[in-house]
């Protein structure tokens, strides 16, 4: 059984993971917002990725009426 364990916990890794997940949805949804990651860990077990995140995200009620309607929920 291979097994891959990776967890992001410097403060620098995290905070480039998160202006990277913010611009993303930024340029597909149109939506502005502030993303802050606590915790990311990977897990590859026999080919298959398990990823958990724990996020916070900062947006105006505008941005998150845009971002529920993007996303198909009115």
């Amino acid at each position: 059984m291979d097994e891959l364990n990776l967890k992001l916990s410097t403060k620098m890794m995290k905070g480039v993971i998160a202006k990277l997940l913010s611009k993303i949805i930024s340029d597909k949804l149109g939506c502005k917002l502030n993303i802050r990651l606590e915790q990311v860990d990977v897990v590859m077990t026999d080919g298959k990725m398990n990823l958990h995140t724990e996020l916070n995200a900062d947006m105006t009620t505008d941005e998150f009426v845009k971002l529920l309607k993007s996303v198909g929920v009115d």
